[in-house]
């Protein structure tokens, strides 16, 4: 999960770091060399050449360009150290591209925060609760600063674990899980780049359009100590906004950092991203921000 500090300080752990071992889950895909592109015959002298594009990859339903993009992103996350997954979608034509490890159930850290206020927004809108003056404050400090003290109060606000069956079935987060062994709380959890993905979808395209733009609002205007990411690898003409979250958590029996973020970019919140990363043990914060970033700037860089 986050701490609402700036991201200077990066020598300070979160504050409810986990200790157990992960959840079962299937391993990550082993890093593999990218395949090469075969050379094209040569024009023949009287033919004026016209270069058709090259697809280095996959991605049906997008261009050319994008799926080179995916390619060159896939390179890179297989170079890095630890389990990097990600999941890109053009909210424009409907296509969604995903990556090694986009299945792949990571800590969350303060991802789910996002999906907390979600929740009280929703339950206030069909009269079940109240959001007082105090609850819509400590939202904007959990969405804009990732405040953890905010997260808990709303947390308890929000009735705790029982809105997980919501999050399961209503915001398409089929994978997300509480950690064995851990209290059944919003810092304990885990899930794959896929839920974060879906969540997001579920913000842009499926809550009221009062919702929507309250939580576009404050994604679009995080603190500096989540201006990385999403927001930090897009063009900021592209209008960016995202909910990160950064955590030091264990799993068999080592700590290692956890750094995420999931927002959009472009025209209409056109391109949606959520990026995932477990370090190695010796991964630092600042190298997982870098390689979050770096991951949004391959895929995001010149989207408008």
């Amino acid at each position: 999960m986050a701490l609402a500090v700036p991201v200077a300080l990066v020598t300070v752990a979160a504050a409810c770091t986990g200790c157990g071992h992960s959840a079962a889950q299937a391993s990550p895909t082993p890093s593999a060399k990218a395949s090469s592109v075969a050379p094209t015959t040569p024009p023949s002298p009287s033919a004026s050449p016209t270069p058709s594009p090259s697809c280095a990859g996959p991605g049906e339903g997008f261009s050319c360009d994008d799926r080179n993009r995916f390619a060159a992103a896939e390179t890179y996350i297989k170079a890095q150290p630890g389990v990097i997954g990600f999941v890109v979608r053009d909210r424009q034509t409907g296509a969604v591209f995903h990556s090694v490890n986009a299945a792949y159930k990571l800590w969350t850290a303060s991802t789910v925060k996002l999906a907390i206020a979600t929740y009280l927004l929703e339950e206030q809108a069909a009269g079940k609760i109240t959001l007082s003056s105090s609850d819509k404050s400590l939202m904007s400090s959990m969405l804009r600063v990732s405040d953890d003290h905010a997260a808990d109060v709303l947390w308890k606000r929000a009735g705790g674990a029982a809105q997980l069956p919501t999050w399961r079935e209503k915001y398409g987060m089929t994978g997300a899980t509480f950690v064995d062994g851990f209290d059944r709380y919003w810092g304990y959890m885990k899930c794959a780049p896929n839920d974060l993905d879906h969540l997001m979808a579920y913000v842009l395209d499926k809550t009221s359009p009062d919702i929507r733009a309250y939580l576009v609002g404050k994604l679009r205007s995080v603190g500096e100590n989540q201006q990385w990411g999403v927001w930090g690898g897009a063009d900021q003409a592209a209008s960016p906004g995202n909910k990160d979250g950064w955590s030091q958590e264990h799993d068999a029996g080592t700590l290692h950092w956890v750094i995420n973020s999931v927002g959009f970019a472009g025209k209409d919140e056109r391109w949606q991203v959520a990026i995932m990363y477990r370090l190695t043990p010796s991964g630092t914060y600042d190298g997982g921000v870098a390689a979050v970033t770096h991951v949004a700037k391959v895929l995001l860089a010149g989207k408008r």
